[in-house]
């Protein structure tokens, strides 16, 4: 859309301009094909490996199943006594852990999917 200016004026010792626009004229742009040069700034080194993340696994770290031994056990949101439970397991449930039982708290995924903390003295 252009813009005229007509009308110049003086108010206040200062001159002015009211603008007066032709709505009815189309906007002209100009446009550029840039894709050649787009393609020549991105150069791929050929020894580039790509990896299909869709067919590719994360690696797997070992882990085995823990059988809870106290008649109620709290699954908790950090490892401490004052957090919160996410829920509660019962005797002879099956836990999935990747943690050694030597730590005080080891890391378990339910059978609900649910991951927290658990004292290890109430596994085995």
């Amino acid at each position: 859309m252009s813009t005229n200016y007509k009308n110049r004026s003086k108010n206040n010792n200062r001159a002015y301009e009211q603008p007066t626009s032709k709505i009815d004229e189309e906007p002209k742009f100009e446009t550029t094909d840039v894709s050649s040069e787009i393609k020549e700034s991105v150069t791929i080194p050929e020894e580039t490996k790509v990896v299909d993340t869709e067919k590719t696994p994360a690696p797997s770290i070992p882990t085995r199943k823990v059988v809870v031994i106290a008649n109620k056990l709290n699954v908790r949101d950090t490892p401490t006594i004052p957090s919160g439970v996410i829920t509660m397991v019962s005797k002879k449930d099956v836990l999935i852990t990747a943690d050694s039982l030597n730590k005080e708290w080891i890391t378990v995924t339910t059978k609900a999917g649910l991951t927290g903390y658990v004292m290890s003295r109430f596994v085995e």
